[in-house]
């Protein structure tokens, strides 16, 4: 299996402009005689050409067209042929003059055309402009470019980016401005001649087609002025834009100092309550009082310019974190507006459940009426039972439109969060391409030999793999599967921590920091002797953790490897194939013959440098919990088994776990609350029916057995992310994957406030939700924040997709939160 690292580039359109007109039209024309007749047609030249013809006694031809890329050669009229015979028509003699004063115009538009008229001038000028323009444009784009790879700042990307796109402005700009003038002197020019035409007696249809050819270009024209008229109000927007942003720094500058001047007086006020100084106490806070005043208005003041900067950029100007942000608005507003019509429709189908009721009865009474007889009574019952007729008319046609106006809402929410994921995976391939090419640049000779070799052993060419060092990934010791290295490289060796490694399915992780190089190899050797592995005896567990640290690797991955892919050297291509580096589908024995991959030590070097590799090129980092980094390896080509880390994380979670109880290493807790949302916001966009982002959501939902592939995963996905950051400890709900048993484990435990307890939830509180209305939690998600009076959440399989939501506070579909912060 091959890998290839990809990387962003950039590339412009440029602007072009064409036009070309094609007309076509016969003129009759009478005899002298009038009884021959002969016919007269107008003949299309669709290249460069515009030429109008003489009429004359046998024939005449009128041709009409525009030039190209925007510019426009002249009309050109032929002279009457002084060798056809004349006639003595009124007709042919007006076509004539109108064809003598354009030919006229001709004579003088060639002069213009050899450069030594006006037109040719401004022609000139505007080359010169937009090569001087294109030139700046070249050097803006470099700049960027360069930017880019020295790893700017963000706000010195955008603001490069920002100028290449004003330059590309101009350039369109003077392209417009030349058409404009060319158009414009030709309808001129065209209409004279039409008038000329009309005035000498042209016959009808060849004014009307003189007309049309007018028409045709005064459209064009108008299309360039709406062109122009964008470009100015694109260009007054950025300058709005830049003046609003000055005021802005300067306000952001003013509320640093204030925020300063506050911190100098707070610190005054505690040293005077101390000295006892009580007037001096006063003065400073009235002081302070003062400065909290000017930074609440200037806090209003900064948030009203961000949001006019957010409404005034134009989006050739938005950064695709921009366009993020303002698609993540858009989906929460149209959310908000399907909750409020969701609200609208579950009042109707109230206020229609108890028409139905309100119906039985009257009928009920109705026909007890007509068994007594009671007049009276029937006729009123009846009014009334009409009325509720109309009535029930009225509310099932509103329940129709409101069911019409949520789908239509859904629909733009769902077409809003599909281009919001593209956005997001856009961003995410992104930054990993940028990062894959920072790796790679800074990376080493042998990373790119991985690379080739994997390349060229995948592709058949054995000879070609060794020549250029290639290493490989490893495959399922079943099917003995796997893939070449990435030309990639990590970070250096590890810290001080020998391996700290996340223990999967539990809310720890180990800190294996105070453990040495040498116990922690006589562990993994002590480990592999009790697995009875041929690697026994043979320096393994030091050779994985050298390895390990120079690759960034926990050495008991690269042992979880090992015993996933070949039972620690046991099984399949057995011990010189240890890790599965380099054997593929097509030849799995060629990790055994391989010199490069054979062996226990080539194996475990080869490993740690293919797991660091793919890890970068899979987005995800040393720092990451190891189900995240496995998961990046498998979705980079380790294997083509896509459930080949689930198998890895397994091992490693008992080997870890065996691993601190034998070396005295502490469980510590993982990071909390906004950690975890931080990891869960990073995921926003994953969906189940992307194979390589259902790996990502995997690693989360199978650790407690759902496979979001096949079954609903809202709740494994919330409570392990809720579990595995310590934010919550569910170890004793019977069933984490139903909602249900969730919520009622978590009355048992003191933890839930049901919805108009007047309970505010807090960041990192599991929300669950009851669509039906009966009293069963159908759904599960994590609160994010809470302001003005609504809550956001990220929530798994919303969509089939990790996603971000909104709800009112007191919307009808929440059923009630689960208080984490009580447990803790």
């Amino acid at each position: 299996m091959s890998v290839e690292v990809s990387s962003g580039s950039y590339s412009h359109n440029q602007v072009q402009s064409s036009y070309s007109a094609q007309s076509s039209q016969s003129v009759s024309q009478a005899s002298s005689s009038r009884a021959a007749e002969t016919e007269s047609s107008a003949a299309v030249d669709t290249e460069d050409s515009a030429d109008i013809g003489a009429f004359s006694e046998s024939a005449s031809e009128v041709e009409a067209s525009a030039g190209t890329a925007g510019s426009y050669q002249p009309e050109d009229v032929d002279a009457v042929s002084s060798a056809a015979p004349q006639v003595e028509n009124p007709e042919a003699k007006a076509v004539e003059d109108a064809n003598t004063a354009s030919g006229n115009a001709k004579a003088e538009d060639v002069e213009t055309d050899k450069g030594e008229g006006t037109e040719g001038t401004e022609d000139a000028k505007g080359t010169d402009e937009k090569t001087s323009l294109a030139d700046q444009r070249e050097d803006a784009q470099k700049a960027l470019d360069e930017a880019k790879a020295k790893g700017a700042s963000q706000e010195e990307l955008q603001a490069l980016q920002l100028e290449v796109n004003k330059l590309d402005t101009q350039i369109k700009k003077v392209e417009l401005q030349e058409k404009q003038a060319s158009l414009t002197e030709e309808i001129e020019k065209r209409t004279t001649n039409l008038e000329q035409a009309r005035h000498g007696g042209a016959p009808s249809d060849a004014l009307e087609g003189m007309q049309a050819e007018i028409d045709k270009l005064t459209e064009e024209l108008e299309g360039v002025e709406s062109d122009l008229s964008d470009i100015e109000d694109l260009e007054k927007r950025r300058e709005q834009v830049a003046q609003k942003k000055e005021e802005l720094t300067t306000k952001e500058n003013r509320q640093k100092e204030l925020e300063e001047q506050k911190a100098d007086l707070d610190k005054q006020l505690e040293e005077a309550i101390a000295a006892g100084d009580t007037k001096k106490a006063e003065e400073l806070k009235k002081q302070i009082e003062g400065i909290d005043g000017e930074l609440k208005e200037i806090g209003e003041d900064i948030k009203t310019l961000s949001d006019d900067i957010k409404e005034l950029t134009p989006d050739e100007d938005k950064t695709l974190e921009d366009k993020q942000k303002d698609l993540q608005d858009d989906v929460d507003e149209l959310n908000g507006k399907i909750e409020k019509k969701q609200g609208e429709l579950e009042d109707k189908v109230e206020e229609q459940k108890k028409l139905e009721e309100e119906r039985q009865q009257l009928e009920d009474e109705l026909e007890k009426a007509m068994k007594e007889g009671d007049e009276e009574k029937i006729k009123e019952l009846q009014g009334k039972l009409d009325q509720n007729a109309q009535d029930l008319e009225r509310v099932g046609e509103e329940i129709e439109t409101l069911n019409g106006e949520i789908k239509e809402l859904e629909g733009q929410r769902d077409a809003k969060q599909g281009d919001l994921d593209n956005v997001t995976k856009e961003i995410d391939n992104k930054k990993a391409a940028e990062e894959a090419a920072k790796t790679a640049q800074n990376g080493n000779q042998q990373a790119a030999g991985d690379q080739a070799g994997a390349a060229n052993n995948n592709a058949g060419n054995q000879q070609a793999a060794n020549e250029a060092g290639g290493g490989g990934g490893g495959g399922g010791a079943e099917s003995a599967t796997g893939a070449g290295g990435t030309g990639a490289t990590g970070a250096g060796g590890a810290a001080d921590t020998t391996s700290t490694g996340a223990a999967g399915a539990t809310a720890t992780r180990y800190d294996f920091s105070k453990v040495s190089d040498k116990d922690m190899a006589a562990y993994i050797d002590k480990y592999l002797e009790k697995q009875g592995s041929p690697a026994a005896g043979q320096g393994a567990g030091e050779m994985m953790v050298k390895y390990g640290k120079e690759n960034n690797v926990d050495p008991l991955v690269l042992l979880s490897i090992a015993g996933h892919e070949t039972g620690y050297g046991k099984l399949g291509v057995g011990v010189n194939g240890m890790l599965g580096v380099g054997a593929y589908d097509s030849d799995p024995n060629n990790s055994t013959r391989n010199p490069e991959f054979s062996g226990v030590e080539m194996q475990i070097k080869k490993g740690a440098q293919t797991f660091n590799n793919l890890r970068a090129k899979g987005g995800a980092s040393a720092d990451d919990d190891m189900s995240a980094q496995t998961a990046a390896v498998n979705k980079a080509g380790w294997a083509t088994d896509t459930n080949w880390h689930n198998g890895v994380d397994k091992l490693y979670n008992q080997i870890t776990a065996d691993a601190a109880k034998e070396l005295g290493a502490p469980a510590i807790q993982k990071e909390g609350v906004n950690e975890m949302l931080s990891a869960m916001g990073s995921m926003v966009g994953l969906s189940e029916h992307n194979s390589g982002d259902a790996a990502k959501i995997n690693a989360i939902t199978t650790k407690s057995g759902i496979n979001c592939q096949t079954t609903p995963w809202c709740a494994a996905y919330a409570m392990n992310m809720l579990k595995d950051y310590g934010v919550l400890d569910s170890s004793s709900c019977d069933n984490i994957n139903y909602c249900p048993t969730i919520r009622n484990w978590a009355k048992s435990q003191n933890l839930w406030e049901g919805r108009g307890s007047g309970y505010t939830p807090n960041p990192g509180d599991a929300i669950l939700f009851d669509w039906n209305g009966d009293g069963t939690a159908q759904h599960i998600g994590v609160v994010e924040r809470v302001e003005n009076g609504k809550v956001y959440t990220i929530e798994g399989n919303s969509s089939d997709s990790v996603a971000r939501r909104s709800y009112d506070l007191n919307s009808g579909n929440v059923m009630g939160y689960i208080n984490c912060s009580a447990q803790r």
